[in-house]
């Protein structure tokens, strides 16, 4: 049995990007919890942030630039495309969310979680290529649509964050592809779409929202004065059955799969996170709301992905407790109190399954690199079958602690 995995004892023994360590010596720190895929200011979208007010360190300004460029925007063109210019060289890909990328004072969750990749991998600017990935859809037509008492108001926006998620992936994976010169053979995708998700952010805007949850009630048929738990088992009913029932969800989903099928076949391994559901998951079970096993599984979820979920800093390492719940976890990464390189030099302490995934990200990258015969699912098999037991459901956690000594060790490099 290796010895136990802790937070510090992964980020150790693996190389350092030194200018970026070298930047959090005289940084500023903050502190904030990561999502799978977005942060979602409150005052923004009317979604409730995963965001912890800065303890001290980094500007106010500052922190509003970067809870900004989480947001939803006022629309998605959902066209992926690389979100800077083409690296030649790169042999990792990050889809993610870069908009405002590199301008003064603004800090997106693409940026962060490219630092935590570059940093647990010691890899350079050159070696990673971005790829915009809009994933969701835009809340403020949906809440204009409702009030204004479309009845297919939630349907279409249930169905737009789907097809969004699933079609922005599909798109940056095709991008990958069709370069014939690529040497991208890791692909880190810190996100997730879930109807979980939709479910908590939909829930969160009526919990704090009376008017919209007026709305809200009265487009699934219910009484304005229905209580939560009604209202929550509604919501949760209409979400499974426009999920189920939608062409365009089920299209999207199709053409994803194909075209993740053909990046494994190329030799792209893909890192996706388990999502950050686990709180809204007690939520809901308190209401006592019921839910299908796989509410909380991710849409990107297919057998050519590695998920990733996140560990708490303790010794030994237990699930966080954000953890999404059931979400088809292969193994877990540290993922609360993580140190990540922010944009100035300035440095953030944070937490989250989006920084999980790049910490799995960057030993897929090292193995492809040491032995660029192996494929993703030999690749996937020496990550779990390195990994050590967790404290936790194998549901969350999957194979439990990822090890990367142990899974860089001269006899998990043969493809034999």
């Amino acid at each position: 049995m290796s010895t136990p995995i802790t937070n510090a004892s992964i980020q150790s023994s693996i190389p350092q990007t030194p200018g970026r360590e070298g930047n959090r010596s005289t940084g500023s720190a903050a502190s904030l919890q990561i999502s799978g895929w977005h942060q979602l200011p409150q005052d923004q979208v009317g979604f409730s942030q995963e965001t912890a007010l800065p303890n001290e360190g980094i500007s106010q300004a500052k922190l509003n630039a970067l809870q900004d460029s989480f947001g939803l925007g006022d629309s998605f063109e959902n066209d992926s495309q690389e979100a800077e210019p083409h690296e030649e060289e790169a042999t990792v890909a990050v889809f993610d969310d870069f908009r405002n990328a590199d301008k003064k004072g603004q800090m997106t969750h693409g940026e962060l979680v490219e630092g935590h990749l570059q940093a647990q991998a010691g890899l350079n600017d050159e070696d990673i290529q971005r790829y915009q990935t809009d994933l969701g859809a835009d809340f403020k037509p949906f809440e204009e649509a409702l009030a204004g008492g479309e009845k297919d108001a939630l349907e279409r926006f249930i169905e737009t964050s789907y097809t969004n998620s699933l079609d922005s992936t599909t798109d940056a994976l095709e991008e990958v592809l069709s370069d014939d010169d690529s040497k991208i053979r890791t692909v880190n995708q810190s996100q997730s779409q879930a109807r979980g998700r939709l479910a908590r952010d939909i829930w969160q805007r009526a919990d704090s929202n009376e008017p919209f949850r007026k709305d809200l009630a009265e487009s699934l048929g219910l009484d304005p004065t229905v209580n939560d738990k009604e209202l929550g088992q509604a919501l949760t009913s209409k979400i499974n059955e426009t999920v189920a029932g939608s062409e365009k969800i089920a299209d999207s989903k199709q053409r994803y799969d194909e075209i993740s099928e053909k990046a494994a076949q190329a030799g792209l391994t893909h890192v996706v996170t388990s999502g950050n559901l686990g709180d809204f998951a007690k939520q809901w079970e308190k209401l006592g709301v019921k839910v299908d096993d796989d509410f909380y599984d991710s849409a990107l979820i297919n057998e050519n992905t590695i998920v990733a979920a996140a560990l708490d800093g303790s010794a030994p390492p237990r699930s966080a407790g954000f953890n999404s719940p059931k979400a088809g976890a292969d193994l877990a990464a540290p993922g609360v109190d993580i140190d990540v390189t922010a944009q100035d030099g300035d440095w953030t302490t944070a937490s989250g399954t989006s920084l999980a995934a790049p910490a799995v990200s960057a030993v897929a990258a090292r193995l492809a690199a040491k032995n660029p015969d192996l494929t993703p699912s030999e690749i996937e098999a020496i990550l779990t079958r390195t990994a050590d037991p967790a404290q936790g459901p194998t549901s969350d956690i999957g194979q439990g602690v990822f090890d990367p000594d142990e899974a860089l060790t001269t006899r998990n490099l043969t493809t034999s």
